[in-house]
């Protein structure tokens, strides 16, 4: 679990490196690019100083488009009431209820 934290974090220092080097904004550039050139510059071994800066304009060359309402919470759905978890097809549910008056119980 840390060893992802870890990468997690790496991945979104260069992100903000990247967008703080070219003064723009961190949340525009691609997270899943970012790893990609990452994974590449890493198996090429070639990240030095000297080849940072190209390294960073690739990281900021890649950026998403504008996500309207992409903002969304981090907390569980809950089911709040007593009725049960429809797992078969409406349809079939629906003739189980017209043939049995009721929905079967589940054992």
């Amino acid at each position: 679990m840390w060893v992802s934290f870890l990468a997690y974090n790496i991945i979104h220092f260069l992100m903000f490196s990247s967008a703080l080097y070219h003064k723009m904004d961190s949340r525009t550039i691609s997270f899943k690019s970012t790893i990609q050139l990452y994974l590449h510059y890493l198996n090429m071994k070639v990240i030095s100083r000297k080849n940072l800066q190209k390294f960073l304009k690739l990281i900021s060359e890649k950026i998403v488009s504008n996500r309207a309402r992409r903002i969304e919470s981090r907390v569980l759905k809950k089911r709040c009431n007593a009725y049960k978890l429809l797992i078969v097809p409406r349809d079939i549910a629906r003739a189980e209820v017209s043939k049995n008056a009721h929905y079967k119980k589940m054992k």
